[in-house]
């Protein structure tokens, strides 16, 4: 072999090494928004079930933590802070490579730190008011405003790759933050089935990741299947 065809050779074998490697992000991202949803609601949804007496439809998500299982809904929240790097990390490459992806990425990155200290520090007794309460409302609010609007800049990167549907959905998601949040600046007392509209965003995000999941592990499929082709 002349040493011009062995560059070639070393050349394309150090592309298809970076393609094959460039895989994981989007498949370990794709993964993780797969997995969080559903742990979340299983966590969830046990924690409920083991207290009958917690009333889903009017007491805040928060004071679930403050039950006999409650670190089900904790371990719940720190797991979505860990994980939720990985699905940063794989929205900085995919839908898009333009500033609203590093947008999209350094708000989610946000929002999982927001999330892991959730699930850390918890909401105050009602009727209480302490210092780590407050932090943990502070968390919650940036979590809730923050979310949408890295949730928002994806929606170019699914437009032009074709995605439309993915974005509409991706729009009505922001959308439900947008009206759910506004509502809730009423004071507490006047809402009947706070609880229920307090997660209605958080449904709403659930099936986004869940979207989010499946196209990202169909972008990890595509990539490995062009590097095995080169």
């Amino acid at each position: 072999m002349s040493r011009a065809g062995a560059v070639t050779t070393w050349t394309a074998a150090v592309t298809r090494a970076r393609r094959q490697g460039g895989s994981w992000v989007p498949a370990a991202g794709g993964a993780a928004a797969l997995v969080v949803p559903l742990v979340f609601a299983a966590c969830e949804t046990a924690a409920l079930l083991l207290t009958p007496d917690f009333d889903f439809m009017e007491n805040s998500i928060s004071e679930l933590a403050l039950t006999r299982f409650g670190w089900l809904q904790s371990f719940a929240f720190v797991l979505t802070g860990v994980a939720g790097h990985f699905i940063a990390m794989a929205l900085r490459q995919w839908p898009g490579t333009g500033w609203w992806s590093r947008v999209t990425s350094i708000l989610i990155h946000y929002c999982t730190f927001a999330s892991l200290m959730t699930g850390l520090i918890h909401t105050d007794v009602p009727g209480t008011g302490t210092f780590m309460g407050q932090v943990h409302v502070v968390f919650v609010i940036s979590l809730v405003v923050l979310f949408p609007f890295a949730t928002l800049f994806t929606i170019p990167g699914l437009w032009r790759k074709g995605y439309r549907a993915a974005a509409v959905f991706t729009a009505a998601e922001c959308l439900t933050f947008a009206v759910i949040g506004f509502a809730m600046l009423r004071p507490r007392e006047l809402w009947v089935w706070y609880g229920f509209y307090e997660n209605l965003p958080l449904a709403a995000t659930a099936v986004w990741l869940v979207m989010m999941g499946i196209l990202l592990t169909r972008e990890a499929a595509k990539r490995r299947r062009t590097a095995l082709s080169d």
